[in-house]
């Protein structure tokens, strides 16, 4: 059986997405399989993104306070926040865009567009369980807003993983910005290697993860290096401490988490992130969580490196 890679890259949700499908298939199939991920892809980010003002969580946030019917899709996600709320003990909350707002991210990273879109930075912070969910509507408090930019692509690469998992394929890899699924094995029947960045330097590889054969496995990188910037004189970054309010304080620049769910991967990964590199490891193996990769400071501001796991290896 002679294997072909076939591979297509765009920007979407906020970063470059990249696709490779790993089979016998002939190039028609293929491409219609390609068009049928990013159909799914385009339709998350138009219903789900902050940053589009006419999406389904965009009108969601604009009309806090009063039933609104959802699409199952966002049920789902609601019910996930929820449930992550309570698994890390709040640690995890999605009622941070008033607080992301006021710090300074307000634009998306990606597009150069300016659009116009709606100033929640006045809005208050709840917690999940005040959210009110029926068979097809929502209801968020009246001053609140939600963001999911630390469940959506989790939430995404899972569906798109169990999309992958029932076509002809040997194997697969789906790259949503920080977040990974593969699956089977890469074209020369290898188990998948991925790539761990440097935090200081995109360019410089410091790790490799090295998935088992014909094993699904799920990658997530978080950190403090990318989404940022200045507003006032006040550095800001994009992840947001429930308890402050503010962007965490911590020394962690980056960690990749491995697991077996995407959302797992995602959410624990963000949470790491504004715990500290103090204490995550008692964090994540109390959910299960052995393999992982954290770049962090010391005193002097010095880039170190901790790793655990069977999965992961330090290269630098």
């Amino acid at each position: 059986m002679v294997l072909n890679n076939y591979w297509q890259s765009k920007i979407a949700l906020g970063s470059e997405v990249i696709i490779n499908l790993v089979s016998n298939i002939d190039i028609s199939e293929a491409e219609r399989n390609f068009e049928d991920i990013w159909d799914q892809i385009n339709l998350f980010e138009k219903r789900f993104s902050r940053f589009i003002y006419d999406s389904e969580l965009s009108s969601f946030n604009r009309n806090a306070g009063t039933k609104q019917f959802i699409s199952q899709e966002f049920k789902d996600i609601l019910t996930s926040t929820i449930d992550y709320w309570r698994l890390t003990n709040g640690l995890y909350n999605p009622f941070v865009l008033p607080a992301l707002q006021s710090a300074g991210y307000t634009k998306s990273f990606v597009s150069n567009k300016d659009i116009i879109l709606d100033d929640f930075s006045n809005k208050t912070m709840t917690t999940p369980d005040k959210i009110k969910l029926g068979s097809d509507w929502a209801l968020i408090p009246y001053g609140t807003a939600i963001d999911l930019g630390g469940i959506g692509k989790g939430y995404l690469a899972n569906q798109l993983g169990n999309k992958l998992d029932k076509l002809n394929l040997e194997g697969y890899s789906i790259s949503l910005g920080g977040d990974i699924v593969v699956n089977g094995s890469t074209k020369e029947k290898e188990p998948w290697v991925i790539d761990i960045l440097d935090a200081n330097d995109p360019l410089k590889v410091i790790g490799k993860v090295r998935v088992p054969e014909n094993m699904k496995y799920c990658i997530a990188t978080s950190g403090i290096t990318k989404r940022k910037g200045v507003k006032n004189g006040t550095d800001w970054h994009h992840i947001i401490d429930p308890m402050t309010q503010k962007p965490a304080i911590t020394d962690i620049k980056n960690i990749t988490i491995c697991t077996e769910l995407a959302l797992d991967a995602d959410i624990f990964a963000t949470c790491s992130v504004i715990f500290g590199s103090n204490g995550i490891g008692k964090l994540l193996s109390t959910h299960g969580i052995s393999n992982y990769l954290v770049q962090y400071t010391d005193n002097k501001d010095e880039l170190c490196l901790k790793s655990s796991g069977n999965f992961i290896e330090i290269t630098k």
